[in-house]
């Protein structure tokens, strides 16, 4: 019952809420989900601990997210751009020129990298201790 984005106005005869509207049935259930102050079901997942349980749970991590095709993405990307600026030939000046509006980038990563380290060094150490605890 909700919004079909790809159906054109002039189809529904310029009416913005065709396939908005709910019945009054729907319309009392979703207010009831809204407005109880019960949860259907847990807000945070049980954990189990249990080290079987927790090298199952693969599906929902950031690991799950990036590999293999980011990482491979990004390993292409970096290589190429290496390359470009490694290889001989006539743009040299343009290659300095970008070199050097690179050069800000690095002086941002500089002051970022404390706090990105700290953070990463942080939760890491957290997850170790439950991994170790389980």
């Amino acid at each position: 019952w909700f919004y079909d984005v790809d159906q054109a106005l002039a189809l529904n005869g310029g009416d913005v809420w065709s396939g908005q509207r709910v019945t009054p049935s729907q319309l009392h259930d979703l207010c009831e989900m809204a407005l109880s102050t019960g949860a259907p079901r847990p807000v945070i997942p049980q954990f189990h601990p249990s080290r079987r349980w927790l090298w199952q749970q693969w599906a929902g991590t950031i690991l799950r997210r990036v590999l293999p095709r980011e990482v491979l993405f990004n390993t292409l990307f970096a290589t190429v751009i290496t390359g470009l600026f490694r290889a001989p030939g006539p743009y040299g000046a343009w290659r300095a020129s970008a070199v050097n509006a690179l050069m800000s980038v690095d002086q941002v990563w500089l002051l970022a990298s404390g706090l990105v380290s700290f953070t990463l060094s942080f939760f890491l150490t957290q997850a170790y201790t439950v991994w170790r605890d389980v």
